[in-house]
Order: C-alpha cells, then sequence, then structure tokens
C-alpha cells in the first residue's frame, strides 16, 4: 500500500515543485516569504487534533519539534537553490543525494533492515537522480547553488529519519501534528528578524490574485504529497521511500519538457539533444532501481 502512496505523492510533489519554481523567479523572489507560507500554512494541521492526537512524553515532542524544524529549514535552502538555479537540477541533486543522508541518520536511529537488493536499488535511484542533475558537457560541472543544495540535503536527511523515530513513537496524527509545529516554529524564528517581517510585508501587499491563487494550488498539492509521503513513512521503510523521489524527478523533467516547447523563456531550462538523452538514460535507471526496491 505504502509503494503506491509514495508515488502519487512524488509526483504531486513535482508539479509543486514546478510552481515553486516559477513563483520564485517571479512573484515570490524572496525565500523567506516562500518559506513563510509554508509555515503558516503547516497550521491547517490542527484540523486533525480531534481524530488521534495526544500529549506524548517531553523527548518525544522534542524529537518531533526537531524534525519540523529540520524540515522547514530545509525547504528555505532548498528555495534559495531554486531562486537562482534550474528546476531540473536543484530538485534530483537534493533528492539524489538525500537517501545517502537518510541511510546514514536512519543506522543511528532506526531498527530498518532492507534486502541486499534493494541497497542495489536504492543507489540506481541516487545515480539516476544525480545523472538527471549535473551538467554533463560544460565547464561547470555542478549547479551554482550547490552549497545550499548540501545544506539542504543534510537537513532533508535528518528531518526524515527522526520522522519515523516519530511514528515509531506516536501514532500518525500526533507524530504529524507535533512536527507541524515544528515547522511553524521555525518560521517564528525567521519572523523575529525585522529585515524578513519587512520582506513579508510587503509581499502581501502586492501579490496579485493570480499569485496567490497559483501558490495556494501549489502548497494544497505540495501539503497533500507530504501528507502522502508521511502516512507511507509510518507504514514502510524510509530510506526506500525516500529514495523513491526518483520517481519524482523523471515526472519533473517530463513536465519541463513539454513547458519548455510551448513556454520556451518561462522556466530557462536547457533541453538541447545531449541534455535530453541524458535524462532519459537518468529515467532508464531510475526505473531499474524502482524495480529491486518494491
Amino acid at each position: 500500500m505504502w509503494f503506491w502512496l509514495v508515488i502519487l505523492a512524488y509526483i504531486l510533489n513535482a508539479i509543486a515543485t514546478l510552481i515553486s519554481k516559477w513563483l520564485l523567479s517571479t512573484s515570490i523572489p524572496h525565500p523567506v516569504v516562500f518559506v513563510f507560507y509554508i509555515g503558516v500554512l503547516n497550521l491547517l494541521a490542527l484540523v486533525m487534533i480531534p481524530f488521534g492526537f495526544f500529549i506524548p512524553p517531553l523527548a518525544h515532542i522534542l524529537i518531533a519539534l526537531v524534525s519540523g524544524v529540520a524540515y522547514a529549514a530545509a525547504m528555505y535552502y532548498m528555495a534559495k537553490a531554486l531562486h537562482i538555479d534550474q528546476v531540473s537540477q536543484v530538485a534530483p541533486m537534493i533528492g539524489g543525494l538525500q537517501p545517502l543522508f537518510v541511510v546514514a541518520f536512519a543506522w543511528f536511529f532506526l531498527p530498518e533492515n532492507l534486502t541486499h537488493l534493494q541497497y542495489v536499488g536504492i543507489l540506481f535511484l541516487i545515480i539516476g537522480s544525480m545523472l538527471m542533475a549535473l551538467e554533463i558537457g560544460k565547464k561547470r560541472f555542478f549547479t551554482i547553488s550547490i552549497k545550499y543544495i548540501l545544506t539542504s540535503t543534510v537537513l532533508f536527511g535528518f528531518s526524515y529519519a527522526l520522522l519515523k523515530l516519530v511514528y515509531l513513537q506516536q501514532n500518525f496524527v500526533s507524530g504529524f501534528v507535533w512536527t507541524r509545529f515544528g515547522t511553524f516554529l521555525f518560521v517564528l524564528l525567521l519572523v523575529l528578524l525585522p529585515q524578513n517581517w519587512l520582506k513579508i510585508k510587503q509581499n502581501l501587499k502586492g501579490s496579485g490574485e493570480k499569485v496567490k491563487v497559483m501558490f495556494v494550488v501549489g502548497q494544497v498539492l505540495g501539503a497533500l504529497s507530504f501528507v502522502l509521503v508521511s502516512f507511507a513513512i509510518s507504514l514502510g521503510p524510509v530510506t526506500v521511500i525516500n529514495a523513491l523521489q526518483g520517481v519524482q524527478y523523471a515526472f519533473l523533467f517530463i513536465l519541463i519538457f513539454l513547458l519548455s516547447r510551448k513556454f520556451p523563456h518561462l522556466l530557462d531550462e536547457p533541453l538541447r539533444r545531449p541534455v535530453v538523452i541524458q535524462k532519459i538514460i537518468a529515467i532508464v535507471i531510475i526505473i531499474a532501481g524502482l524495480a529491486l526496491v518494491i
């Protein structure tokens, strides 16, 4: 069951990521503003309180809050990377490196046992995702946002490993709500800086209706994706679930390819023949990885 939930979640997140890139390139130019909106929308998790929320031991609360804070910080650095670089490189590189850190953190936190074939499949998914991101044939092999990508990747890996630990300690509803509190806590810390609050107020006044609608659509899709991934993590192995992000990047490339043909200046994505061949090879490797982990 969790496998198909994850596939659906990553397809939804591919669409949400594309919308995020468009907003960060045009109408929401500062990552602080973007993460502020995300943090506020996370308060919608409060509607789940009547369906199983409880107050666990303090240590369990702290683990959930730290997971949420790490997730929000990872989103912030991902937004900084998307702001200055191409979505078809930033997203796959974050996703491609992420399983390495999830496996590393899970080794310390979690009692997960995978088969040798599953580890090989994870390796294929990582290689395929990285191949989607690398700028082969250019003088600059990695993206210019590599420092933000690496920071985001480590934080995502830490957050997801802790999230699995949270679901081993609490039920899904309670664990989900406490981690969303952590995400909102990070946003509050950002807002305490006067320069950040000024940027947020300026954007709130200047955003048009189209921008607001696009943002809401993107965040609804992203939130639904996160809920599905979180529920899947509560059921299955977090290392495999995280590695399956390769599906998201394959779908993301297809979306970029279709949109770039109709709107060549919309996404600033180079789709020369060698690049397309590189992406297709990456997709084949990702599919091979999928066959090994399921």
